[in-house]
């Protein structure tokens, strides 16, 4: 039996939903896309649609190419990595092998379910690191056991994890860790960085006079240090004015940042976005890929559209008001004394 075998036998242990539903998603974010593949195909014949309606993603990880693809090998977990996570394509040098760092969310989660991100990637052999220690206080701590700011998180990563080994090295953050993961993509002159909605740590107090008044950013992203990633990507919902706002604010110290905008939503989850759109396997290809040309044109394309057509035309009308109900109740009171 495989990884999935305890899970199945807790569903079958119990008919309530609620409780087989939280034994699913559990499931999603702690099996390997094969093994949650072979899970959710087994769903059927113990509770039909019903049980599968249950299962986060399920048409998605049932479909004919993850159903190939849960044949394949399984990634090789070297090390307990305490909260986070560590995973290894076994038998091929890190030379041929491209490293992928992922830096979660509130509460370390990552949009949508862990093995569904990784199902997204593209083929090919890959190491996997997934941090979520370091949501507690928005990475504005660092990463516990692993460094007190981003220099030390970074440092760190290159040491144990000998970054400069391999073929490529991509990082990746979901909202809070967003802009941790860019940072990071800068210390280790990652080949790519994607963050998913970035937002900045400061609660929001000070969003609206901070833009206004030219400002920056927060220290870990410093004007003063020049881009050394590769490549930098923001993934945004153009009807979400909160997430513009934290997207134009660090645009100021990263001109090269290439703004996708979802043009037709306002979902901070912007991977759900456009996993339900049936895109986002389409967006890690171009995201990802050496030649960075595709997604510029369609980054500048969505941008012009979503941002100065779209927003634009939303503002005029009253639709996408500058102080949204967070601003309002959170941006211009000062922080609680300590």
């Amino acid at each position: 039996m495989g990884p999935e075998a305890p899970y199945l036998a807790e569903i079958k242990a119990t008919e309530r939903s609620i409780l087989r539903q939280h034994c699913l998603q559990r499931a999603s974010n702690e099996l390997q896309p094969g093994a949650l593949t072979r899970l959710y195909m087994q769903l059927p014949a113990i509770g039909g649609r019903e049980l599968c309606r249950l299962a986060p993603e399920y048409r998605y990880m049932t479909a004919p190419a993850r159903r190939r693809a849960a044949q394949k090998p399984p990634l090789q977990n070297p090390e307990d990595f305490g909260e986070n996570l560590h995973l290894v394509t076994p038998e091929v040098p890190a030379s041929d092998k491209t490293l992928y760092v992922f830096f979660g969310g509130q509460d370390g989660q990552f949009f949508i379910p862990f093995a569904t991100l990784l199902a997204l990637l593209p083929d090919g052999p890959k190491d996997i690191v997934a941090i979520r220690s370091g949501v507690k206080l928005h990475y504005m701590g660092g990463v516990a056991g692993l460094g007190q700011n981003a220099h030390q998180v970074a440092a760190t990563l290159r040491a144990r994890f000998h970054t400069d080994d391999y073929d490529r090295v991509v990082i990746m953050g979901i909202s809070v860790g967003g802009i941790f993961s860019l940072r990071i993509a800068d210390c280790l002159a990652a080949d790519v960085g994607v963050s998913f909605a970035f937002i900045f740590p400061d609660e929001g107090y000070w969003l609206k006079d901070a833009v206004d008044a030219g400002a920056s950013a927060f220290d870990p992203i410093c004007a003063c240090r020049p881009q050394r990633a590769g490549r930098m990507i923001n993934v945004l919902a153009s009807k979400n004015e909160f997430d513009v706002l934290f997207s134009m604010r660090f645009k100021k110290v990263r001109l090269a940042l290439r703004e996708l905008h979802l043009v037709n939503s306002l979902q901070h989850n912007v991977l759900q976005s456009m996993l339900s759109a049936g895109f986002a396997r389409v967006f890690m290809r171009m995201a990802l890929a050496r030649n960075g040309g595709i997604i510029w044109l369609v980054a500048m394309l969505s941008k012009t559209y979503g941002q100065f057509f779209v927003r634009g035309i939303r503002r005029a009308l009253g639709r996408q008001i500058k102080q949204n109900w967070y601003l309002q109740n959170r941006l211009n009171k000062p922080p609680k004394a300590r």
